[in-house]
């Protein structure tokens, strides 16, 4: 276990951060005074392109999905943390956005909205609730997953963006790019208390779902996170299950259970991790495959990995010196972006594997009144965070 958190200086983080705190403290009045007028004002312009300096990007929606109306807003920043642009629309719940080296997807209560740096593509939807979204980061490459009703619709857009649109009885449970090849894990909506039907995906270039495999999972099984990866030698997803069988003799804690799912044949492996000290969970968009091994992070933000074969032995590599309760995060190439919110709204880069801090915290002083404040029906919470490659 390697718990190396990296703080900067001291004496210069608490100077900055009470320079940066009047100016949050400006903006807080400010929206407080227009959201008493009418509908607050928000920082930066429409988007219409993505902004070639752009490093980072941000979703905020309401707390939870038993809210009606309300907004979404998602903000594009650059190193410095100043806003470069906006979207914002009506609500649409559990909305995320995606980074890759060729475009920006964000997905707004009407459309799932492709920006480049030559421009804008608005794929129309009819939709609520964002299931599960999934990119190729070298192509472009992006499926979004929803969930109306006992089916899943998707929305898929293509590197050279060509749209597929379909939907599958079910719910989409997880979801990965291996190269340009898309797939998904869809259960059938559960009638009872036995096992639960599943199927395995593969999105064609022609739009047609293929099904590549099928097994009955077991109703205590869960899936960690509704994101996946590819294996390192590009022959199958890697996911993982949360085993809620095993509480009961495991000192109360479910098991973590890494799951492979070849390719062509649809076969699974379940391999029972061995996770000592360590919490269960795995949060989405964390998930990645470095030097055959899987890391990810977990709820309480440590950073977990195990190799992809052999041992089944989870390590504890390091934890976020951040709060965990406040704080979101993703991962892309080899490295963290989270942003704690506690008491500062703060944007900070770690490797995954070592937790050196890459760069110097970047302020957020505009993001910190809009967290928690209302607008409509909507308290906004942050939904997502992505890191540009």
């Amino acid at each position: 276990m390697n718990d190396r958190p990296v703080r900067p200086d001291a004496h210069h983080r608490r100077t900055r951060r009470t320079r940066m705190g009047v100016v949050g403290a400006v903006l807080a009045v400010a929206l407080s005074a227009t959201a008493a007028c009418g509908s607050p004002t928000y920082p930066g312009d429409p988007l219409e392109l993505l902004p070639v300096d752009a490093v980072a990007a941000v979703s905020l929606g309401g707390l939870g999905v038993e809210t009606s109306g309300g907004d979404t807003l998602m903000f594009v920043f650059d190193e410095h943390g100043t806003v470069l642009g906006r979207l914002q629309t009506d609500r649409i719940d559990a909305t995320q956005v995606l980074f890759s080296h060729r475009n920006m997807v964000a997905v707004t209560d009407d459309a799932v909205t492709v920006l480049t740096d030559r421009g804008r593509t608005d794929v129309p939807i009819d939709e609520h609730t964002v299931s599960a979204m999934a990119n190729d980061p070298e192509s472009g490459a992006t499926t979004v997953w929803f969930t109306k009703g006992r089916t899943s619709g998707f929305v898929s857009i293509d590197y050279d963006q060509q749209v597929r649109q379909g939907a599958v009885d079910g719910t989409v449970r997880t979801t990965a790019y291996c190269g340009e090849r898309h797939f998904a894990v869809v259960d059938d909506i559960s009638k009872g208390t036995g096992p639960r039907p599943s199927r395995f995906y593969e999105l064609l270039p022609s739009g047609e779902l293929f099904l590549r495999g099928r097994w009955e999972s077991d109703p205590d099984h869960g899936w960690a996170s509704r994101t996946s990866v590819c294996a390192p030698d590009g022959r199958s997803v890697l996911a993982l299950h949360t085993d809620h069988s095993a509480a009961t003799t495991n000192a109360g804690a479910p098991t973590m259970v890494l799951t492979a799912i070849d390719l062509d044949s649809g076969v699974r492996s379940l391999t029972p991790l061995d996770m000592p000290q360590v919490g269960g969970g795995a949060l989405g968009t964390t998930l990645i495959v470095l030097d055959d091994r899987l890391y990810w992070l977990n709820p309480d933000k440590q950073v977990l990995s195990v190799p992809v074969a052999g041992s089944s032995t989870v390590t504890h590599e390091w934890t976020l010196p951040v709060a965990a309760d406040s704080t979101i995060a993703s991962v892309h190439n080899a490295t963290v972006t989270a942003i704690d919110y506690r008491d500062h709204a703060v944007l900070s880069h770690y490797d995954v594997r070592t937790g050196m801090r890459i760069g110097e915290p970047v302020d957020l002083p505009w993001l910190e009144p809009i967290i928690h404040s209302p607008a409509r029906d909507t308290i906004y919470t942050l939904t997502s965070l992505a890191g540009a490659p």
